[in-house]
Parts: structure tokens; sequence; C-alpha cells
């Protein structure tokens, strides 16, 4: 009987000189280094010859004919084969035709043929191992085949003579049902592909590119590719030009060469899943210690919950248990997984890039047109884009969907070709995913015109009028389903790969099958890339540009190895930049600028406790076995403390008597002895005394009301120091020396006018060059920023405050100033060190509505805040609540003074409590104690947006960039839409009851 080796490729003819043989396979030197160049000249094969130089005939049937995985292995038969006689009559469409490639010198096959008719030789399709289980006979495939169990989904992909096995091949790799993995290099791994089924198989070959004397030369493990045949993956390769982009991770070496750098990982993760409740199936390539790169590359498959549990297995020797290959793998896995829906948690270097992030994403599907937001968060504003009319049950008589103006081919090289009802136009099969069942429908299709005659693609319907989403002309899924995800993954975590298990039960009541995970992840980007989910990021209660914010980094963050160059957060600078170089570093902006002064002021707000001293008082509680040297510890703290008292208060007299005069009224010895300072002056003193900048306690908006207080100070308009609320408080309690707070506070407006006009060394920023700015409104879906407030100027460059050297001595000081106690506890650089890298920057208003948010490429950053608000908002905010304002505030207003001038930061009540170093000054508390109109911001409102966003924390974990700025966008859209469609209902409730 033939040998089967897989359907991989087609066949080429060998030299003439050697004779064929039935039972040696032609073998040829490593196919990376030995490529037929391009000036050879090729034969088409004819199936019926037997002449010197071509391979066996039984080889080349088996070629077209099987789904065999190693051509060792002995071909099954169906049942009915052993009844049906063999035909004598040759196929005509086994012929076939390999050309030598014009561009490279690696030769080209032609694999544009129809599948060919069953043969009665052909053996029993290739059975999907059962869940949990590795189809371990795959490994066992001839020399330099390696090959290991991944996946497989029947018929995903357009099954018709229209399309070549070329063409379905890169929609399955553009759509992740077929992977092409980039391992590093000029390396990748490569699933396998069946050229009469048409579909993506079990197994997983490496692939190798190097380019030599100018061109581009490849090699394949796949087991006819090393028979000296050219496969689907060089073709795809070379057609889709992936050398152009992967030798920029190449060094040149000699003979021009290429190879990858030194520091490679000797393993790579290049594929994993859950294959049950209790395992996961990952899958490794990894080097050889002796070997050449891609001969001595093995896959190795790890089925299990543990590092030493489960099942190890290595493509090049099955019967071992653990080698070497085995070991380098095992360095990559935890010893416990834990929660299997969670998947591992590598770090990126270690993990394979998937081709298609790089070839395709969603835009390219048959369907084009805007498509409704779903039914059940559509808000009135929204525009109606077209009648969607009476949906037809597909359960009855087959339906067929015809041609309309409009109507295009999915992916054309020049721009979507349309269709044309003077050219010829047929009809053909369709398979539509309907919410509960699978139905075949017949749709009119026309050929493109523009398309490559070789790769010609098909004009049909856009069907979003009938509720249809069309994929690419042979997959069709309904609005219905497609909708019910959305609706699933916003309410509750839900990953796809839960979604599909549900759908496929569901759709096992009706003895139908469901689409892949993959595929249906790649149809559900693509749907979602067009739902016009657009006027939904403002709220209709505070307008366009809310006086207050409230802005969160939330670690919503997908992996560093997919980051690609178009995102733009609102950092990145600009050309057209406005250059601001009057703005230098200011130290020393408190009011105390002597640190021992300010240390000693806010060290005499707790004194030691005088109550064990005082007659008939109990001895304190003590250690120490006598209780008098617990009471002369005691004595000498406080005779410590009362010896500093004249210090501090003849430190303050030096800059303002009258400070010093309220400070020995409230903290001196006669305050000592009458047992404790006030709590109103307590804090009064401690926003005096505090780490952060002056303009925290008074800002330019707050500075103005002082100067028209102090104008004529009356206690009748200590009003217009709400804004100032720690002498707001002094100026209303029932010990206030009018007189002397006068002059604390006119002392405290000079101290702010000063280091205002230091600061002010620039003009207003200005608005950008309309011209200048960018205005494609679909941008964010790569840039990974989106605002309801278009960009009105660019981030400004400040070259005295963004030097390397001045940051790093910046970040020290405060650093520094963290380790003694005198900053906040919570120092940004250790706050956002304990975040992932990246993440989003998210800004809500007071009603839990998002505005807009932008991805972080790194960590977050004030620089975040600052940014956002400079490149989109007209005029600053009045209010920016952040949990990190103690910061925030000093580091806008040393760069733009005049723009943030009326704006104050605080931090929100609930992050608060970690900030046990800060002036009350920066708490919006301090501020609604004192303002009933701030009592009813919500400072939580971003808190509750948060806690939503978590759901899909693990599902963006594992995205490329694209679809996980999608995926973000449209649950925020989603979010945003249900609040504000309660919040209409609650003003129609609110205006019926009145």
């Amino acid at each position: 009987m033939a040998t089967t080796p897989s359907t991989e490729c087609r066949p080429t003819p060998t030299s003439s000189s050697s004779k064929p043989s039935t039972k040696a396979r032609p073998t040829r030197p490593s196919p990376v280094l030995e490529l037929r160049k391009s000036s050879r000249k090729r034969k088409a094969y004819d199936p019926e010859a037997q002449e010197d130089g071509v391979f066996p005939e039984e080889l080349i049937q088996s070629a077209l004919e099987g789904y065999g995985t190693s051509p060792k292995k002995k071909k099954k038969k169906h049942a009915s084969a052993r009844t049906q006689p063999k035909s004598k009559k040759a196929n005509p469409n086994a012929k076939v035709q390999v050309q030598s490639s014009q561009s490279t010198g690696t030769p080209k096959s032609k694999l544009d043929q129809s599948p060919p008719p069953e043969s009665t030789h052909s053996q029993a399709p290739l059975a999907r191992p059962a869940a949990g289980a590795i189809d371990f006979d795959l490994f066992n495939a001839a020399d330099g085949e390696d090959q290991c169990y991944g996946q497989a989904d029947d018929d995903e992909l357009p099954q018709g003579p229209h399309l070549s096995n070329i063409d379905l091949f890169t929609d399955a790799v553009n759509n992740g049902v077929a992977g092409f993995k980039h391992i590093h290099g000029g390396l990748f791994v490569v699933q396998g592909w069946d050229l009469v089924k048409r579909r993506s198989k079990e197994s997983w070959h490496h692939l190798q590119f190097q380019r030599v004397s100018g061109e581009i030369t490849t090699g394949c493990s796949c087991p006819l590719s090393t028979r000296g045949l050219v496969c689907i993956h060089q073709e795809y390769f070379l057609g889709a030009e992936l050398a152009d982009h992967y030798e920029e991770t190449l060094t040149i070496g000699e003979w021009g060469i290429f190879h990858p750098s030194d520091d490679a990982p000797a393993a790579k993760v290049f594929f994993q899943r859950p294959e049950s409740t209790v395992a996961f199936l990952t899958l490794f390539s990894v080097e050889s210690k002796s070997s050449s790169a891609l001969k001595g590359r093995a896959i190795v498959s790890h089925l299990g919950s543990s590092r030493n549990g489960g099942v190890w297995k290595c493509s090049k020797d099955m019967s071992l248990t653990s080698c070497a290959h085995i070991s380098e793998s095992m360095k990559l896995l935890p010893e416990e997984f834990g929660d299997l829906l969670d998947g591992l948690d590598l770090m990126e270097e270690l993990i394979a890039e998937d081709v298609c992030t790089v070839e395709r994403g969603p835009g390219t599907t048959v369907s084009y047109m805007p498509i409704h937001p779903p039914k059940w968060c559509r808000l009135p504003t929204d525009t109606v884009l077209y009648d969607e009319g009476y949906r037809r049950d597909p359960s009855g008589p087959i339906i067929k969907y015809h041609l309309k103006d409009g109507d295009s081919c999915g992916l054309c090289p020049n721009g979507r070709a349309y269709y044309d009802k003077d050219q010829k136009k047929h009809f053909k099969k369709a398979k539509l995913y309907t919410l509960t069942s699978l139905h075949e429908v017949e749709i009119e299709v026309q050929k493109c015109p523009i398309c490559p005659p070789k790769r010609a693609r098909l004009i049909g319907p856009d069907l979003r009028a009938h509720g249809v989403f069309n994929y690419n002309n042979s997959v069709l899924v309904s609005h219905e389903l497609l909708d019910d995800y959305t609706s699933a993954y916003t309410s509750s975590e839900t990953p796809f790969i839960a979604f599909t298990v549900q759908v496929s039960r569901r759709y096992g009541n009706y003895d139908t099958k469901f689409m892949g995970a993959d595929l249906f992840r790649a149809v559900w980007f693509s749907f979602a890339f067009l739902q016009a989910f657009e006027d939904d990021m403002a709220c209709k209660t505070c307008g366009p540009t809310p006086e207050t914010v409230i802005w969160d980094g939330i670690t919503l963050a997908f992996g560093k190895q997919h980051l690609t160059n178009s995102l733009r957060p609102p950092t990145v600078t600009h050309p057209e930049s406005q250059i601001r170089t009057g703005i230098k570093y200011r130290p020393q902006q408190q009011l105390l600028r002597d640190r021992a002064l300010r240390k000693s002021v806010r060290e005499a707000l707790n004194p030691p406790s005088a109550a064990s001293l005082s007659k008939g008082s109990k001895a304190p509680m003590s250690a120490s076995p006598s209780p008098s040297k617990a009471l002369a510890r005691q004595a000498s703290l406080i005779d410590k403390h009362l010896g500093a008292l004249p210090s501090v208060s003849g430190s303050l007299r030096a800059l303002c008597p009258d400070l010093a005069d309220i400070f020995d009224t409230h903290l001196g010895e006669e305050a000592y002895a009458r047992k404790g300072c006030p709590k109103v002056w307590k804090n009064f003193f401690l926003q005096i005394s505090a780490e952060e900048s002056v303009l925290q306690l008074m800002n330019y908006s707050s500075w103005l009301k002082v100067r028209e207080f102090l104008k004529n100070p009356k206690q009748n308009d200590t009003t217009l120091l709400l804004s100032v609320p720690a002498f707001f408080k002094a100026f209303n309690s029932k010990d206030a020396d009018t007189g002397r707070l006068v002059a604390v506070l006119r002392w405290v407006e000079g101290e702010v006018r000063e280091l205002l006009r230091s600061m002010m060394t620039e003009t207003p920023l200005q608005m950008a060059n309309p011209a200048g700015l960018p205005t494609d409104v679909n941008a964010w879906k790569s840039t990974g920023c989106f605002y309801s407030l278009p960009i009105i100027r660019f981030r400004p460059i400040y070259p005295h405050l963004e030097k390397e050297s001045l940051k790093r001595k910046e970040e020290m000081e405060q650093e520094a100033a963290g380790k003694r106690g005198d900053r906040c506890g919570k120092y940004y650089s250790q706050y956002g060190e304990r975040r992932l890298t990246g993440g989003i920057m998210v800004c809500w208003c007071t009603h839990s509505i998002c505005y807009g948010f932008h991805c972080i490429p790194r960590s977050e950053g004030r620089d975040d805040v600052f940014s956002a608000m400079v490149t989109r908002w007209p005029i600053a905010p009045k209010r920016v609540v952040y949990d990190f304002a103690c910061a925030l505030g000093p580091y806008c207003m040393l760069r733009e003074p005049q723009f943030f001038g009326n704006t104050f930061f605080a931090i929100d009540h609930f992050h608060a409590a970690g900030h046990t170093k800060c002036s009350p000054a920066a708490f919006l508390s301090e501020y609604s104690n004192v303002d009933p109109q701030l009592a009813s911001i919500n400072s939580s409102a971003a808190e509750c947006g948060n806690g939503a966003l978590r759901r899909i924390r693990k599902s963006v974990s594992y995205m490329g960039q694209e679809r996980a700025i999608i995926y973000t966008k449209v649950f925020l859209s989603v979010w945003n839409r249900i609040k504000l469609r309660r919040m209409e209902a609650e003003r129609v409730l609110q205006t019926v009851r009145t």
C-alpha cells in the first residue's frame, strides 16, 4: 500500500537524473539553506506519466487524497472503500504546476485548484481528540516532522471553487483560526493545513526564513516540504511579505545571513487553552542544543494543572517522559496554575506573537456599513442608519439574500469594489449562525473585478438591514447572537471560550454545531468594529465639559508584546507642540520653607500626655520594673516638648508675628496646661506646615477671593473664604482673634502672589492650528485614545523639566522626603510600581459617566491626567478628583499655572485614608465639610465604573492591542448607555410626579 504523506503541499518534479522509487521518499538538504533558484524551469506534472525525474504516482495521489498525519503510517480506509472499485480514469483536478517565483528565489506552488472528488482510497477524516486528551499519534511523523495537537475548526472558512487554498489559509491565519506565530528572529511555528478539507489541521511545524544573496529563502518542517515540495506555509509567508516586517528583529551576520539575537529564549509558549475544568493544554517550541534552529527544533506539550503533574510529551522522542526539551519547557510553567480561566502568567518575551496581529484586523469583512447598537442600550439621540424591517425566520424555506447597490467585496488590495448590476452574478451557499441554531442560506454574489485573478474574491450583500453580519460570504452571523455576547460580557465576566461553550450546548439541542471560539472571536470584533456606539461619552446633566472630573487609572492591560507604534496616548508630543522654555523647576513652594520648622510645628500638634503626672492619677502601665522610671521618661518628653515651643514660636515670629501669637495662644505652654488644642486650630496649623505647595492651600481663584475679602474684612463676608477651608473654619471658630487672623491671611496672600508671579513666565496655552489636527474619527481604534472632547492642542514640550537628570533629581528628592515621613505615604514611584504595566486612564463625571479613556503604554503617571486635560479641555475643570491629587496638583501648576489656576485638586473619600502624611487641603472632604454644594459630589463614582471594568480584565490581558481597545470601548459605551437610559427614566418619572 502506498504511503500517505500529509496534504500540506503540492508536488514538484525532481531532477530527471534519478529513477523514481515507491519505497524511498525523495530527500533534499536543509530546506533553509538549499531552496530551488528562481531561474529553474519546472514542468507540469502529469499523473498518468511515469517518467524519470518525477515523484512516484502513489506519493502524489496520497498527497491529493489522503488525510493522514504521517507518511510512515498505514492509511485507514472507509468501510465503503472495500466495496467500491478504484477508478482507472485519472482525476483532472490532480494536475499540479509549480512555477518558480519571479520576485524571490523560492519556488511558488500553484494551489488554486478546487478540492478533488472523494477518492475511493481516502481514509476517514482525522477525529479530534476528546476534551482533556491529546492525540499523541500525531507525533509519530516522518523525520523532520514536528507535529502536535492544536486546534481545528470544521467548516469555518469559505468553502467554494472560487477561492484557492492559499486564500483560505490566509483568511484562517488573519482570523486566528490557523496558527502562524513568530518565535524569534526568522523562526515561526505554523499550524498544518489540509488541502482537501480546506481547513486547519491539528499538527504544528516550524518555518524559518533568511536572506541569501538578496533573496528570501524559506524552509518548513512540515512533511512534504522536507521532501522537496513547496508548502502552503512558505507560499503564504512570501505572499504576505512577512520577511520585510520581521527582518527588523534580526541582526546581519557573515555572508549577509540574518541571525536572531543571542538572548533569544530557548523555549517559548505558542499555544494554550483549558482542555477541561482541571487541566491546561500548553504547547512549546523548544530549541536543540546540538542541531540547527529548524531541524533541531521540537514541539513539547503539557497537559495538566501543575509543572510537576500532568503529562509531558516531546515530538522528538515520544517514548521519553523527560528530555532536554521538556526540561527547558518546565522552566516556563508555574508550580500550580491556579484558576484555569486566568491562563498562565508568563513573561511577555516567553509568549509567541501571532502573525495575524501584524497582517489584519477588523474592517475587512463583506459587511462594512455602520450597524445599530443593541436595542436594549439604544439612546433617543442615536441616528437611524437603516430600516431594520421584518426579519424572516431562517428555520423555514431556504432564504435567498440578493445583492443591492452599495454591496462590496471584503478585502481588495486597492480599496473596496462595489456591486455592478450589469455584471454577472450567481448564488452560493452560506451558513447562518443564529441565537439558537445553524441554518443553510443562499446569497447572491459577484466576482470582484479588481482582486488579482488568482485570488479573486466575491462581492456579497451587506445584510445589515436583515439583522445579519456577512463575515466572508460563507459565514453569516445574526446581529442577535453577536449582541447577546455583548450583553453577556458587559454584565458579568464572560470570556469568549465560556460563551462559545454555552452556545455550543444550545446548538446541540438542534443537532447542529456552533463555530469555534477563534472564529467567533474574529467575527465579533469585526462586528463591534462597525457598531455605531456614538455620542455616548458625555453626561446629559454635566454637559460636554463637566466642572468636576474624576480620574482613575485601571490595570486593564494587555501584554507589552502586543504594543505597536500606532498607540498614541495624550502624553505623546507632536512636531507642532508648543515649546515652553520659560518654565523651570520651582523648589521650596511650601508656605514654611524651612523643613525643620515645618516638622517642629507638626510635632507640636501632638504633645506628650501630662495626665500621668497630674495629682491623684495612677502611674502608667510600663514594662519597666520601677514605675518611677516610666514617670521620669514621660516627664522628660514633656520637658523636651515645652522646651521646643519657644524656638518654634520665635521662628514663626520672624515670618509673621501674628502667626506666632496664634501659635502661642493655642499651642504654647498655657494652652498645654489647659489640656489640649482645639481641633480647628490643629487643622489650621497642619495646613500651614504642610509639605505640599502653598497653592494647594490657596489656588489662583481662591487667591482672587481672598484679595476681595481683604479689601474690607467683615465676619459676614467670610463665605468668600469657602475655597480656603482652614481660614474659613478659623474665622468662624468661637475663640477666633479676627485681627490676627486677617494679618496672617495677608501674609499668606503675599506668599501666594509672589509664587504665582514667579511661575507665570509663559503666555497662556494657544489652540493648535486646525489644519494640523487629526480628523479621522475612528483613529482611536489604533491610537487607543478616545475622549468625547476632540483634541484642540498638542501636548506642550518643557525642555527644562523633561531632562532625565532633572526628572531623576526630583524623584529622588520626593522619595527621600517620603522616607523621612514628610511626604505622602503613597509616593508615586512606589504606588505606580505596584500597578501592572500598561492599563488605561479613565475620566468620569460625578454620575459615573465615562468621558473617555486612553491606553497607557507603561504605567500610570501624573502626566497621563495632565496631558489629557491640556490637549482636550478648552478651560481646565474647576475640580479634579484623583487618588494621587497631592502630587498631581503641583505637577500641573508647575507646568501650566495659568491654565490650571482656577482648578483645585483633591483626593477622593475612598483613597484619603491611605494619605496619612498629606495636608487636609488635599482632601475633598475638607472642602465638602464647609461647602454644602460639594457634599453632593460622588467622589467614588470612578470606583463604581472601575469595579465593573474588572469584569473584562482577564479577557483583555490575552488580547492584542486593537482588540483590547475595541473591547474596552464597547464596554464603556454600553456602561454609559445603560446609565444614561436610567437617568432619563428617573427624570421622566420625576417630571410625572411633579
